[in-house]
């Protein structure tokens, strides 16, 4: 009997060299959703990627990962502050595993850890440490059902640096940065140039 596509390519990806040991695994994942809940009892998802071995390890008894740039917004931190109950699922891209990740989480500027964890000669400005944490891996029927492996590639009808300055030109706010603005994004390519400029110097 012919299997469903998403079995036959989920047969193959097992064939794969996935760590089987949970340490191992969680180590060599490369995307990391962050659930953080504040003092009101609402809840917030960070999205966290790193090469693998580069965005979270556990060692001694305590998970870590850094803190990247990012977007800037820091409401895993405020959340952790006030409550740092937290629970993370870990990705390795090709892997129809998941690894959760539950514990108490403390931010931390311990400058051995944090070098550690550089990335293009940059350190992070913070990490996280999540104290006795639970960790389990297991396979997910989800990952399975929504075929994210392999990754397909972007849309060619989909380009961020016109939907920005899209934006920008529908923007009705005054004064002279705006004016600004939107005369640069006027221009042709610069904004595509700014975008890849950003990725490539403000990523870390």
């Amino acid at each position: 009997m012919m299997w469903p596509r998403w079995r036959r390519a989920s047969a193959g990806l097992r064939r794969r060299s996935i760590p089987g040991d949970a340490a191992l695994f969680l180590t060599a994942s490369r995307f990391l959703a962050l659930a953080t809940i504040d003092s009101h009892g609402s809840a917030d998802v960070s999205p966290k990627g790193d090469p693998s071995g580069a965005l979270i390890r556990l060692q001694d008894g305590v998970a870590c990962y850094a803190e990247r740039p990012g977007n800037r917004r820091a409401d895993s931190f405020r959340n952790i502050l006030v409550q740092p109950r937290i629970a993370a699922a870990a990705l390795i891209p090709g892997a129809p595993q998941v690894a959760i990740l539950t514990g108490r989480a403390r931010l931390t500027a311990d400058m051995a850890l944090r070098q550690s964890f550089a990335v293009n000669g940059k350190t992070p400005l913070l990490a996280t440490c999540i104290e006795e944490p639970q960790l389990v891996v297991r396979t997910s029927a989800a990952l399975l059902r929504a075929r994210l492996w392999p990754a397909r590639p972007q849309p060619h009808d989909i380009n961020p640096a016109a939907m920005f300055a899209a934006h920008v030109r529908l923007n009705r706010t005054r004064g002279l940065g705006a004016t600004l603005l939107r005369a640069a994004v006027a221009v042709p390519g610069l904004m595509q140039r700014g975008i890849d400029r950003d990725y490539k110097t403000n990523l870390y």
